[in-house]
């Protein structure tokens, strides 16, 4: 649902942009019709959600028995059950968080193994949604629409899509003086992310 939400949010985003550059006097819209929106994937919450209120309700007991009981409550020997034990109910070995702990799922909360081997619960509150990035302001999104600003010496040029399904673009006509204004007028922030150095 989470996924659903903000690609409608990202979809009504690009829209908008769409709109603005059309109202500026794009060339051709035909060329500039606004993206699909992008295919939303399962996440297995019905297979993860049990493993969760599983492993909470051996928080308390040592590690060392919560892990062999795992390994025979759970079945390894296919692809699927190898993926929820190793991938979500042991605490990976780099430590996902940096820390130590580890999430089953994202809206679970997270468990951690303390100095004693002891398997203990976090607080929700610590795991944000953190792979979410940061992105450009909506200023900055409806004055590029799917276009990026190129940055070449003291030039600036439009770089536009090309069409191909990795996202490549080619670089097309030099911004004008008021799009330069405007694009000088966006945050730091906003600048980094919607422009690329080309020299």
């Amino acid at each position: 649902r989470f996924e659903r939400r903000r690609s409608h949010g990202v979809e009504r985003m690009k829209e908008r942009a769409f709109l603005a550059r059309l109202g500026r006097g794009v060339d051709d819209p035909e060329l500039h019709e606004p993206e699909r929106r992008a295919k939303v994937y399962k996440h297995f919450y019905d297979k993860l959600a049990p493993a969760a209120r599983w492993l909470r309700k051996r928080a308390g007991q040592p590690w060392a028995e919560v892990e062999g009981e795992i390994l025979r409550t759970f079945d390894t020997r296919t692809l699927a059950g190898r993926h929820i034990v190793f991938g979500h109910l042991m605490p990976p070995q780099w430590g996902r968080f940096g820390d130590g702990s580890w999430v089953v799922r994202g809206s679970a909360g997270g468990f951690r193994v303390d100095d004693q081997g002891v398997l203990r619960v976090e607080p929700r509150k610590r795991y944000v949604c953190r792979w979410e990035p940061e992105g450009p302001s909506e200023d900055a999104l409806v004055f590029v629409g799917d276009r990026r600003i190129g940055l070449h010496a003291t030039r600036r040029y439009w770089l536009v899509p090309t069409g191909n399904p990795w996202g490549h673009r080619r670089q097309h006509h030099e911004l004008s003086r008021p799009e330069s204004r405007r694009f000088d007028g966006l945050s730091a922030a906003d600048r980094g992310f919607v422009s690329v150095r080309l020299s």
